[in-house]
């Protein structure tokens, strides 16, 4: 009791599976193990710009003559950084120069008894930053 198999019937057994094979085989390679993660895009990096500028001393006394140097400027940026900005790199506005005055070097100089507001300004790019200093002579 054999049962008779065609030769078109192992023809065609024979097809059928290697057209499954192949889909198998085919469908497994579509996603490859193990799966890629999905990358995290980096943020944009933000440009830094100058917030505010520090003049210390803020105040000053002084006698008539005498002279005394700011002793320092310091710039803050957006990203909390600083630095120091040298005195010549900043612009100096006397509000009552009778009473004192200031040179492009930062000497603050003390001319007749009053109160002077002195402002100092930096410059950065297109942004610009003051700070004022009170002279009392």
């Amino acid at each position: 009791m054999y049962d008779y198999i065609s030769p078109n019937k192992n023809f065609l057994i024979l097809l059928i599976s290697l057209i499954l094979s192949s889909l198998l085989l085919a469908g497994c390679w579509e996603y490859p193990y193990p799966p890629t993660p999905p990358t995290t895009p980096t943020p944009p990096v933000l440009p830094t710009y100058l917030t505010e500028i520090v003049v210390q001393p803020d105040t000053m006394d002084l006698e008539e003559g005498e002279s005394q140097y700011i002793i320092s400027v310091t710039a803050y940026y957006s990203d909390s950084s600083t630095t120091n900005i040298p005195l010549t790199n900043c612009s100096y506005y006397i509000y009552n120069p009778s009473c004192a005055t200031a040179n492009s070097s930062g000497l603050i100089t003390g001319v007749s008894t009053g109160t002077a507001a002195i402002l100092v300004t930096y410059i950065e790019g297109t942004l610009s930053k003051t700070d004022t200093i009170i002279v009392t002579v």
